[in-house]
């Protein structure tokens, strides 16, 4: 049985190891218990020094219920690439969506 994920904690990507481009996946067997919180987790392969900053946020994570434990592969991807959300643009998203406005197109002048 394939749970539907409710509340996602956003995964900490070690500054030092996005700043020098180290990146990969790591993958994770999570244990949900029937209430939908994760009871445990236990790395089944990928980056190892990534391996805590996953199980860190996946621990956190919130499933839908379900009638007995339930046993799920989940891949966390850790690219160095990828632009981070700082908790200034999503603060500013959130006010703008109070307000029912749209944010500009990220670019030159815009705010990160």
């Amino acid at each position: 049985m394939r749970r539907k994920i409710v509340k996602k904690v956003p995964v900490q990507y070690p500054l030092v190891l996005k700043m020098k481009g180290i990146g990969g996946t790591v993958r994770l067997k999570v244990f949900i218990k029937p209430d939908g919180s994760v009871r445990d987790t236990e790395v089944l392969g990928g980056s190892a020094i990534l391996a805590e900053s996953a199980q860190k946020s996946v621990s956190q994570w919130k499933f839908s219920p379900g009638n007995s434990e339930t046993i799920m592969e989940i891949s966390v991807v850790f690219d160095p690439a990828a632009k981070s959300e700082t908790r200034f643009r999503r603060r500013r998203l959130a006010w703008l969506a109070l307000f029912g406005l749209q944010p500009l197109p990220d670019g030159p002048g815009s705010f990160p």
